[in-house]
């Protein structure tokens, strides 16, 4: 059974993207790269439901911020934005990340499996592909509950478990992976992709120890919790796509976005 440990230590030594923006971490220049990933490809069609510009002087907590770029936005916002991780690394970079652009935001290392925090003390809580990371993923859908406030909302992004995934046409789906993470830096490990848990430990990276994808149903269970629960489904990877086809249209990328998302935005209230 994977551990926490064994999740911390890998995140430790290999901080998010940092795989695929060729400047060190830390640099004004892989920060300035990191943003044009997010709003060029991972998040083009999903800002939306961030609601950065919507929480002024609100206080905002992000699960698991990396390197800082949720933080980064909300802090843009106005808010008094609160940045939990596993790891020492990521809140390192994020703390440098705010520090170039001249933002404020509290940093706290903590699992998302058991926030420091009071009970209803948050007025808006975001965690981006982060919670399928952790091993129990239920529990930490539960603490982000406990430090809502009633009445407020959260958005949580996890992997998807859609139709590709499916037992007809998941032999053709792992055929087309593979070649994917053959071309593409730090996931080489192509023939390790068996099973649909495999892609999704993988897809971060070839010693990723964790990652798990979900259907909408598993997703209905799993926030039961909360009051309501609407999802949509985003983030057609197209970077790793161009080396084979190159799509450039926006409507047929907005299309795909939706078709092919390999991410489920679960947008909840408490």
């Amino acid at each position: 059974m994977v551990t926490v440990h064994q999740v911390r230590q890998f995140w430790e030594q290999h901080p998010l993207c940092e795989y695929e923006i060729p400047f060190e971490p830390g640099t004004k220049a892989f920060f300035d790269a990191h943003d044009a990933l997010k709003s060029e490809s991972t998040d083009r069609f999903n800002m939306h439901l961030w609601e950065f510009d919507k929480h002024p002087r609100e206080r905002v907590l992000d699960v698991g911020c990396g390197p800082g770029w949720l933080v980064q936005e909300y802090a843009r916002g106005g808010a008094n934005v609160v940045g939990v991780d596993i790891t020492a690394r990521a809140l390192e970079l994020a703390k440098r990340r705010l520090e170039l652009r001249n933002l404020k935001g509290e940093f706290i290392q903590a699992n998302a499996e058991s926030l420091p925090f009071d009970s209803s003390c948050f007025d808006f809580i975001s965690s981006s592909g982060v919670l399928h990371h952790t091993p129990e993923t239920e529990k930490a859908i539960h603490e982000i509950y406990r430090v809502l406030k009633p009445g407020k909302k959260a958005a949580v992004s996890l992997y998807a478990r859609h139709f590709l995934f499916s037992p007809i046409l998941w032999p053709l789906t792992r055929v087309i992976l593979r070649r994917i993470f053959l071309a593409t830096t730090c996931r080489n490990n192509s023939d390790g992709i068996q099973s649909i848990d495999d892609f999704t430990k993988l897809y971060d990276g070839d010693y990723n120890p964790m990652g798990k994808s979900y259907t909408a149903r598993n997703i209905q269970s799993m926030f039961s919790c909360f009051s309501s629960l609407t999802m949509e489904a985003h983030y057609f990877p197209k970077r790793f796509i161009d080396p084979f086809i190159r799509i450039e249209n926006t409507t047929v990328l907005r299309m795909f976005d939706r078709l092919f998302g390999s991410m489920i935005f679960a947008i909840v209230e408490k």
